[in-house]
């Protein structure tokens, strides 16, 4: 589509969302899709179709935006193989010049951002296995065991087996910009565009020059009934949203955890612990790059969960050990609500005087516009969130994530949202911006609709 015809479809999409505001809406953070959930069987075959639509539009102080996505799934499943492709059209605009000026599109030195509209592929891989013990090998989507090292999109292979209360992970492949969650397919920051950003991918033009290679160990005290210490629950306190369809409660939520809700728990009692190496390489890294570490969950006073993560950076001249800490509280209300609140830090004690600790594929996504990272740390974030008992599944979120050194970048972002309807999700976020490196403050108000069927 052309930019020009773009425009007024934005502008229509922008004006129809906030009129429709007083609507229930739902968020999360980046790649949002509920399309993995309405996955349609075909006649009773194991073939598997599916289709998603979404738009949204936002104003900022000084421009409007707009994204209209279009994505489409195959999964072709039979007992133990399973083969998985799914494909996306991406459209966006943005009425605002770049951060230096000019006129939008220039090219700006190492300025990674797609054309307005283009074509993209998220998964296309093939799985032998279940959900512990498995081998899967392709293009896929993929986080490491441990809390926040890696969290992206890669070409390559990675395996689980399970042994009673011990599980091996392993993991190996390449990221490139056209696969990569801040690349053109599913990354967002680009269409904020307030700042240059996107010049710090860490990621290749061509598969091998950008590469990883990881292997763990991890144990839990009880696979079967302990509460999940995952990443997932960890970036919800960093203050992002599972990438699942979070309103499909599971038996966990509904029953596990509230029952250890009634109990009372030791002072740090574990439930979980593991230990890691991980290394990035390619001739898209200046240096090898070598990470070792361990990570732990335990149950604490009144149910909280404490998580833990130590990680120590060899890298020539930026040897560095970096941390990381998180608590996490839910609450089951009587009628059926649920409050979490979460609160984390990350930050590192330098070896080599002046480290910088920067892994590649970390994407923590911490905040809507701004997307802070490790490589922004010391970083202080703080979460409510509250599921309201309701048809629509509403829910509140309120999140806060702080840049304590450097430029001080700061983001305050409130979310509503919730389900009208099986297929169809309603979405809006209200944000406030700041940091040294913007010439003024940033406001923004962002509704979003997505229907999957």
């Amino acid at each position: 589509m052309h930019p020009r015809l773009f425009v007024p479809v934005v502008n229509f999409i922008i004006t129809l969302l906030l009129m429709s505001g007083s609507m229930a809406i739902s968020a999360q953070v980046d790649c949002r899709s509920i399309l993995g959930a309405h996955l349609h069987t075909v006649r009773s075959s194991p073939l598997s179709l599916g289709l998603e639509l979404s738009g949204s539009g936002a104003i900022l102080n000084e421009r409007k935006i707009g994204n209209l996505q279009i994505y489409g799934a195959i999964d072709y499943s039979i007992k133990k193989h399973q083969f998985y492709f799914e494909g996306a059209w991406k459209g966006w605009y943005n009425s605002g010049s770049n951060p230096d000026g000019e006129e939008i599109q220039t090219n700006y030195t190492e300025f990674n951002r797609p054309k307005p509209a283009h074509f993209g592929f998220r998964e296309l891989f093939y799985t032998y296995g279940d959900k512990n013990d498995f081998i899967k090998l392709g293009v896929q989507s993929m986080e490491t065991p441990d809390y926040f090292l890696f969290n992206e999109r890669m070409l390559g292979i990675s395996g689980s087996k399970q042994v009673g209360q011990f599980n091996a992970f392993g993991a190996a492949g390449t990221v490139t910009n056209r696969l990569s969650r801040f690349g053109d397919v599913c990354g967002n920051r680009h269409i904020y565009n307030i700042l240059h950003r996107s010049q710090f991918n860490f990621t290749g033009d061509i598969p091998g020059e950008t590469n990883f290679g990881t292997l763990s160990f991890i144990w839990k005290k009880d696979r079967a009934n302990a509460f999940n210490l995952t990443s997932a629950n960890v970036k919800d306190a960093l203050g992002e949203f599972e990438q699942t369809d979070e309103f499909e409660q599971t038996d966990e939520f509904e029953s596990g955890l509230i029952s250890e809700n009634k109990s009372r728990s030791a002072v740090f009692q574990p439930e979980q612990a593991g230990i890691f190496f991980y290394e990035e390489f390619g001739s898209g890294f200046h240096e090898y790059k070598y990470y070792t570490g361990f990570h732990a969950g335990f149950k604490t006073w009144f149910e909280t969960k404490f998580h833990l993560e130590v990680v120590d950076q060899y890298i020539l001249n930026d040897h560095a050990i970096a941390y990381w800490l998180g608590l996490e509280k839910e609450h089951f209300w009587n009628n059926g609500a649920v409050t979490k609140l979460g609160l984390s830090y990350l930050d590192k004690i330098n070896i080599d005087s002046s480290a910088h600790f920067y892994p590649a594929f970390s994407n923590l996504f911490m905040g809507e516009v701004m997307r802070l990272d490790a490589m922004d740390l010391p970083l202080l974030a703080l979460s409510a969130r509250h599921h309201f008992k309701s048809k629509w599944k509403i829910y509140t979120q309120l999140n806060i994530v702080k840049q304590l050194k450097d430029h001080r970048a700061q983001e305050l972002d409130f979310q509503i949202g919730g389900k009208i309807h099986s297929h169809f999700l309603l979405t809006s976020i209200f944000s406030f911006i700041s940091s040294e490196l913007l010439e003024k403050n940033y406001w923004m108000a962002k509704l979003e609709v997505r229907y999957a069927f």
